[in-house]
């Protein structure tokens, strides 16, 4: 008796168009928050905060930590970690792209926010943050747009598994 075992197909690989996509996407973060954190730098002084509409609040507050201003800051290990999650983003993306075609938007998102947080770290020192809801930390676009990109993975990635189980 002769058993063959069938290997899986590989992932597929992205193509150009989603390579030009999830870069178009992270270029598109990374100019919206550029230039809401250049408004808000120009426009109100540190510390200054108005309110906005409801819970919502506008601020000009200078983050050196790391996570929300969470986290102490550590120059060198705060831009080794982010580093670390855009090549894992961008590797991410390319073990499988084409077999999710909306990689390219929660991939795009993911390493926009965070480039864009990087950009102001190394180039200021600190991160403009400037959004604020009661209860919540006060935050920008990149991390909005960090956020959205991880539940956008996560679902995306629980969906895989969820097939894979059924």
């Amino acid at each position: 008796m002769v058993i063959f075992l069938e290997r899986a197909a590989p992932p597929a690989r992205p193509r150009r168009a989603q390579w030009l996509a999830l870069f178009a996407v992270a270029a598109a973060a990374i100019l919206a928050d550029q230039a809401t954190k250049q408004i808000i730098s120009t426009h109100l002084a540190v510390g200054r905060s108005i309110e906005a509409i409801g819970p919502l609040w506008v601020g000009h507050i200078d983050n050196r930590g790391l996570a929300l201003g969470f986290l102490a800051p550590r120059s060198w290990l705060t831009l080794a970690a982010v580093a670390v999650v855009v090549a894992g983003a961008v590797a991410m993306f390319a073990r499988g792209a084409r077999a999710r075609p909306a990689r390219w938007l929660s991939f795009g998102l993911l390493l926009g926010g965070s480039a864009a947080n990087l950009i102001d770290r190394v180039m200021v020192g600190h991160i403009t943050d400037f959004v604020g809801l009661h209860l919540l930390p006060v935050f920008n676009l990149a991390d909005l747009f960090i956020v959205a990109g991880l539940f956008a993975v996560a679902i995306g990635l629980s969906r895989r598994s969820l097939s894979l189980a059924g």
